[in-house]
């Protein structure tokens, strides 16, 4: 039978060992022998399954191991999570390099936006989001409104029969998407900060002007 090296534990003294998943994603627990010392997170291993228990486990093709050639499947389902965390078992292999901001009427309705915007770029999820309530005042009336923010990312989990490779994962999400969003983003920002000079400077030439006008 064979098995990927799934978690190795080389710090506690006396007990290292590490953890590896069979084809059908069930986990094995062994001591790190000499024989394993070579061990990596993400090589093959061959192994004999006996009354439930391993034995005869040999590392496979150790000195042809490519960390990037490792076996993955991406995650279906899309999630959202409030920090960079994933589920058990599962990683993030990319992540945009920089949070999104969309603003809407409705949590549910900003939660949609990034989740568009996500799907559209490569993900299947967001980490670090967090949303937060304020109140838009406008001419004559103010109304509430929600601001969230999230960072589009890749979940994966390592599969034997996994039929990405990490490098592929790995450069996943659309770079002109991203992009796009980004001068987009940068654009916004420089308006603001326009902006603000512009009142600023006409806030000046008013003072002066109404200063001037009591000489």
């Amino acid at each position: 039978m064979r098995g990927i090296i799934a978690k190795i534990d080389r710090e506690t003294e006396g007990a290292e060992s590490l953890e590896f998943l069979d084809e059908a994603g069930q986990s094995y627990s062994l001591p790190l022998t000499d024989h394993l010392q070579d061990a990596k997170r993400g090589m093959l291993l061959e192994f004999t399954l006996k009354d439930g228990q391993v034995s005869d486990c040999e590392l496979y093709k150790s000195s042809n191991f490519e960390p990037l050639d490792v076996p993955y499947t991406e995650v279906k389902d899309f999630a959202i999570y409030r920090n960079a965390e994933p589920q058990k078992g599962q990683e993030i292999l990319e992540q945009a390099p920089f949070p999104v901001e969309r603003e809407g009427r409705t949590e549910d309705n900003v939660k949609w936006k990034l989740m568009s915007f996500a799907k559209k770029c490569g993900a299947n999820c967001l980490i670090d989001y967090g949303a937060e309530q304020y109140i838009k005042n406008s001419i004559g009336f103010s109304y509430y409104m929600y601001r969230a923010h999230g960072t589009p990312a890749v979940a994966a989990r390592l599969d034997l029969k996994g039929e990405s490779t990490r490098a592929e994962l790995e450069d996943k999400l659309n770079e002109e998407v991203l992009k796009h969003e980004y001068i987009l983003k940068d654009g916004m920002a420089s308006s603001k900060l326009a902006f603000k000079i512009v009142c600023a400077v006409l806030l000046v030439i008013f003072c002066v002007g109404f200063i001037l006008s009591f000489l």
